[in-house]
């Protein structure tokens, strides 16, 4: 599966203290957790059933701004919700 992310591997995140070499490493939803728990973040997720199979929502929020992400698959919300807590401008 390609990479989502684009750029140098250890072009710096705004604002997390991260690189993406480090979030390269992170294969796990819950390192990822770790890691926006570490940051300030708190989060929570669930998973709900549809017609068209299992639907993953992860939600995390911090000094008033929230990031809600849905996806297919647990990694790929988390993987997300990661990328738009760490850039919220892009």
């Amino acid at each position: 599966m390609p990479s989502p992310y684009r750029g140098s591997p250890t072009m710096p995140y705004s604002g997390c203290g991260l690189s993406l070499s480090k979030v390269f490493r992170a294969t796990s939803p819950e390192l990822i957790a770790d890691k926006l728990s570490a940051a300030g973040w708190t989060w929570e997720y669930c998973s709900a059933v549809t017609r068209d199979g299992w639907r993953w929502i992860v939600d995390a929020h911090r000094d008033g701004r929230r990031y809600i992400v849905e996806s297919d698959e647990r990694l790929s919300a988390f993987l997300e919700l990661e990328r738009r807590s760490c850039n919220p401008g892009k």
